[in-house]
């Protein structure tokens, strides 16, 4: 009865994780962009040796772009050492992913055009998402159980790691990239290392070295999480294990991803051991741990708060419970782990939601909180304060990925003002709002038109919407765009608002061109003129085109004005 319950939890688990994907999946047609960016950069390692055999990269332009050119490759995971072309990522996700690239291969081998980069490719790819998903859900639940953590609070603490972290971004959005896969590897480690403490046998130590070797072998910085194992089983227990013969003997299991991709290196380069990042390095003399976990730009607390604070409440919990020495260890790897974390040269880490590194580490952390605080969950007030921050932390974050997957947080460059601007804002004209104007100043121009509009724009409590519409030139684009310089006066009144700028292009009322425009973008005090010009770039022709003005208010209450000076307009070369 009492296995049942674990697998019921598991169950509904993997259910709750389909909907998300699938959610995710047909809201933000993301079916087309599985394989793109980093989750290029990682797949790409398998039709590069299994299909062209092409250590230079040369089917890139020999047959990628020729075939599929609309497809989004990312040369940006190439890196060139001594004259030798390399990819910069690591074997462990392809490793993982070969099994169903061997059965896209298979499936797609009578198609004379095949390109290894085929819609069966993209399925595929995905279905080893699920896979190693799911089975990280599992190796979650069976790791809880073998701590003895009761069935209800397992899935009240899975449901926060899929609902209240950023694993609902990585294991959806941009579901191919490491992430999934090195959950996975985190939580089978866990697992056998559990299972390993509570039955010393060959089979669960020769899984246990493999998936160390997979963790490191997918991104070597993770593995400083294999220190879990002396944690786990105990310094001394540890110490034990190595007087066996056989332990040297099956840990040659963990040398096999790790071979494989020394391999790699040594076909690529004739090198059997490379750094390729080549130009990204971690700086140990300046690491910025506070600006990793509070930082605006991607602070780790700031969008993702839920770990950090189980994980503190962690420590304090086998504190309480006089667990001293594991909770000093446990400090000390975190404490590791945020360091070397925040060495990288870059510490956004890319275009990302949240601190993407630390994704991996979150179902660990949750374990370790579940482990320190299931005995409270049989009290009142604990239980309630537990819903209580756990609904809150769900809101949270899935209000923060809403705003990441409609563009209203900028994933690849925040700032304090920015996050305050757009804080739990959904409405869709924040979209793009934290983006940068565009900035067309270092482009040649020629003037060859300016209207004179001089027309006041008001919106208040009477006024909710006020609105105009003006003729423009013909513009006809042969070799060059068109640049649409609008000079605009702008006050608000009693406070920095809600109202937004409205400007509709039409060409003989079919739509050209939609822009919405946050007054408090450029407005920093009320009660005074802020002079601005708004920037629109038209590279389509328009014969009859008609601009239309909207100034109005989101929240009802606005009360400002909006000046349209003129219209000066530039034919514009790149």
């Amino acid at each position: 009865m009492g296995n049942k319950k674990y697998f019921i939890v598991a169950f509904v688990l993997v259910l709750i994780y389909l909907f998300q994907l699938q959610y995710v999946f047909r809201k933000y047609d993301r079916f087309k962009s599985l394989i793109n960016e980093d989750a290029f950069g990682y797949y790409v390692i398998l039709p590069t040796y299994f299909k062209y055999s092409d250590p230079n990269y040369d089917y890139f332009d020999s047959t990628l772009k020729k075939k599929i050119p609309e497809f989004g490759f990312n040369i940006n995971v190439i890196n060139t050492i001594d004259n030798k072309k390399v990819c910069k990522y690591y074997s462990g996700v392809a490793i993982l992913q070969s099994p169903f690239y061997f059965l896209a291969s298979l499936i797609n081998q009578n198609n004379q055009s095949n390109t290894g980069f085929e819609s069966i490719y993209h399925d595929l790819i995905l279905c080893s998402v699920i896979f190693y998903m799911i089975w990280a859900i599992v190796f979650f639940v069976l790791a809880s159980k073998q701590l003895k953590i009761p069935p209800f609070y397992i899935f009240c603490i899975g449901f926060l790691a899929l609902s209240g972290t950023n694993i609902y971004a990585y294991s959806t959005y941009d579901a191919a990239y490491s992430h999934v896969y090195s959950i996975f590897a985190f939580n089978a480690l866990m697992y056998f290392t559990l299972l390993f403490k509570e039955k010393n046998n060959s089979l669960n130590w020769i899984a246990l070295c493999f998936f160390a070797g997979i963790i490191i072998t997918i991104r070597p910085l993770n593995g400083l999480f294999l220190f879990v194992i002396p944690i786990i089983l105990g310094l001394k227990s540890f110490k034990t294990l190595f007087l066996n013969l056989k332990t040297y003997l099956f840990a040659l299991f963990g040398l096999i991803a790790p071979l494989i991709q020394v391999y790699l290196w040594h076909w690529q380069t004739t090198k059997y051991y490379i750094y390729p990042y080549v130009n990204e390095y971690l700086n140990f003399k300046d690491p910025k741990i506070f600006e990793l976990l509070f930082s605006y730009d991607c602070g780790w607390f700031v969008y993702t708060p839920i770990p950090f604070i189980v994980l503190i409440l962690s420590i304090v919990f086998l504190v309480i419970k006089k667990k001293i020495k594991l909770a000093l260890t446990s400090t000390l790897l975190i404490f590791s782990i945020l360091y070397l974390t925040s060495c990288w040269y870059y510490l956004h880490y890319g275009c990302t939601i949240s601190c993407r590194p630390l994704t991996e580490f979150i179902f660990p952390i949750l374990i370790l909180f579940s482990y320190s605080s299931y005995q409270y969950f049989k009290f009142k007030f604990y239980k309630l304060s537990f819903f209580l921050i756990s609904i809150l932390g769900i809101f949270y974050n899935q209000t923060i990925h809403y705003q990441f997957y409609n563009h209203i947080l900028n994933s690849c460059s925040m700032n304090e003002s920015n996050f305050k601007m757009v804080f739990l804002k959904t409405h869709p004209y924040y979209a793009y709002s934290t983006y940068p104007f565009w900035d067309f100043n270092s482009f040649e121009k020629n003037k060859i038109s300016n209207i004179e509009v001089n027309h006041t724009l008001i919106c208040n409590n009477t006024n909710l919407e006020s609105k105009i519409s003006l003729q423009l030139p013909a513009l006809i684009t042969k070799d060059s765009s068109f640049l649409l310089d609008i000079e605009l006066s702008i006050e608000m009144f009693e406070k920095i608002n809600e109202s937004t700028l409205n400007i509709l292009i039409n060409d003989d009322e079919q739509y050209v061109d939609l822009h919405h425009f946050l007054l408090k973008r450029v407005v920093k005090k009320v009660n005074q003129k802020t002079e601005f010009t708004y920037q629109i770039l038209i590279n389509k022709s328009v014969k009859q085109g008609i601009i239309y003005f909207y100034l109005n208010s989101l929240d009802k209450k606005a009360k400002s004005e909006c000046q349209v000076k003129s219209i000066n307009i530039q034919k514009i070369k790149f």
